[in-house]
């Protein structure tokens, strides 16, 4: 069975840009419009994850770079 992808606000943005600019390249608009929505998702777990510490996320990322160095 072949499940068809439901649309997301990617997809709408690079419809969009193909509407208006159809010389555009919009696989790389999808891919970096991809990148960039699991970016915040991963942002949002971690801000949920440390929510009871009062931490924020870049509370977090300071932390986690301080500990690599």
């Amino acid at each position: 069975m072949t499940t068809v992808p439901t649309p997301d606000i990617v997809d709408s943005v690079v419809a969009d840009w193909r509407r208006i600019r159809p010389q555009t390249h919009s696989e790389v608009l999808q891919i970096i419009g991809r990148i960039i929505w699991l970016g915040r998702q991963y942002e949002e777990a971690v801000t949920r994850l440390f929510a009871d510490t009062g931490l924020a996320y870049s509370d977090y990322d300071v932390i986690a770079t301080l500990r690599r160095a």
